[in-house]
């Protein structure tokens, strides 16, 4: 009977081993950012977020590992501003689980009117291979930032709603609320610099400039802020 026991107790210690030879090691799939955000200019054709799937041992994949990709509309809307259809991104078994990325373009929409910034949002949903805990950075969803500045400056671009500039349309000076200006550029319809400098106290003098159309770049403690203003 003992010796019954001793081989029960090999066989499960064995079993055991075995699991632990054939285990998949840990998985981690999804965004590649950390931050749960990205930035693009509207005029990016070829913009792009990753995917990518990971696992401890960088050995294959056992299992097929993925999920679905779609867009939620925010300021942005698809078909609009951005054109995105409900994409699948898959990992294969056999696939070396380290390091891996897949590409979902973005199909960003250009737009040389509107200054300021959209956003929409990714969603991942209808998880293969991998629990909700086992995310990258634990993100199920990532916010896209466009900037529509006519070109990507390293700052963010606030929204409307973060500031209010009056009045507008103006006859001698701009004020500016809700954020600190530190320093400004004013541009002309045709997009040409007509002068710049140190904002005083979020007074803008604009007296001496003809009436018209202009555009506002303005430098300030929480972004860069971008908006027209009409010249009486």
């Amino acid at each position: 009977m003992f010796k019954n026991l001793q081989n029960v107790i090999c066989i499960a210690l064995l079993s055991v081993l075995c699991l632990q030879a054939n285990a998949q090691s840990p998985i981690k799939f999804g965004f590649i950012l950390p931050k749960g955000y990205d930035n693009f200019n509207n005029s990016d054709t070829s913009a792009f977020i990753e995917l990518a799937v990971f696992n401890e041992n960088q050995d294959t994949l056992r299992d097929l590992t993925g999920s679905d990709v779609y867009a939620i509309n925010g300021t942005a809307q698809n078909g609009i501003h951005f054109n995105m259809n409900v994409q699948t991104i898959s990992f294969k078994p056999g696939t070396p689980g380290y390091a891996n990325y897949k590409k979902v373009k973005l199909n960003l929409i250009p737009d040389s009117f509107y200054y300021g910034t959209r956003f929409f949002t990714l969603g991942l949903r209808n998880l293969v291979g991998v629990l909700k805990t086992q995310l990258n950075y634990g993100l199920d969803s990532l916010k896209i930032i466009i900037d529509y500045d006519g070109k990507k400056i390293g700052y963010p671009i606030l929204s409307i709603a973060d500031y209010k500039l009056y009045p507008n349309p103006t006859r001698d000076a701009l004020y500016i609320e809700g954020v600190e200006s530190k320093n400004y550029v004013i541009f002309n319809g045709m997009g040409q610099e007509i002068f710049s400098g140190e904002t005083l106290n979020n007074k803008i003098d604009v007296a001496s400039l003809k009436e018209g159309l202009y555009v506002l770049k303005s430098v300030t403690d929480k972004g860069m802020l971008i908006q027209k203003f009409f010249k009486q």
